[in-house]
């Protein structure tokens, strides 16, 4: 407190909450990458990881700065802004997903993909072209939705659909095809 001038106390709470879910995001993804036994996985998935690493920080960054701006008077509608920041990582992980090495699954190791090339190609290249789809929509709906609209609790839905799909995909061509490559 300088002479006479108070402190905005929803202002400061507000950047010392967001900043220490940062600070322990950043942690969380450096202390995975130190793990031994996590370090080779981490390594074949490259691209996946690291739209989760930048994603899980934008994110972080985005509540800090809304939560940040709210406090200080302005009114936002933060599900808009959620719902582009959103939209722009599932289109980035969309690009990066067929990337990736087989062994992992929309960022996760599953036993089925480490021996089956065939299958984890075909999973990647369906949820790559979805996950583009949910991004672009997620765009679209921040930007043309009505103002008092909720454009993420369809976006959630969207990614929480995309995620079965996938996972049912990958479990029925696992079951159905026959081993073609090694």
């Amino acid at each position: 407190m300088r002479r006479g001038v108070p402190i905005d106390v929803p202002m400061t709470e507000a950047a010392l909450r967001s900043s220490l879910v940062t600070f322990v995001l950043m942690i969380a993804y450096e202390q995975a990458a130190r793990v031994r036994k996590w370090r080779r996985n981490l390594i074949r998935a490259g691209g996946v990881f690291a739209t989760s690493w930048i994603g899980g920080l934008l994110l972080a960054l985005t509540l800090q700065i809304v939560g940040l701006a709210s406090a200080a008077g302005f009114d936002l509608n933060r599900d808009h802004i959620y719902a582009v920041v959103v939209g722009a990582l599932l289109i980035l992980r969309a690009d990066q997903l067929p990337k990736s090495r087989p062994a992992w699954f929309n960022g996760i190791a599953l036993p089925i993909f480490a021996s089956r090339n065939d299958v984890w190609r075909r999973v990647h290249r369906a949820s790559a072209i979805r996950l583009f789809a949910t991004g672009l929509l997620a765009l679209l709906l921040a930007a043309f939705a009505p103002k008092d609209s909720k454009p993420m609790a369809i976006v959630m839905g969207l990614m929480l659909i995309e995620l079965f799909l996938a996972t049912g995909h990958a479990l029925w061509l696992g079951a159905t095809t026959s081993r073609r490559e090694g």
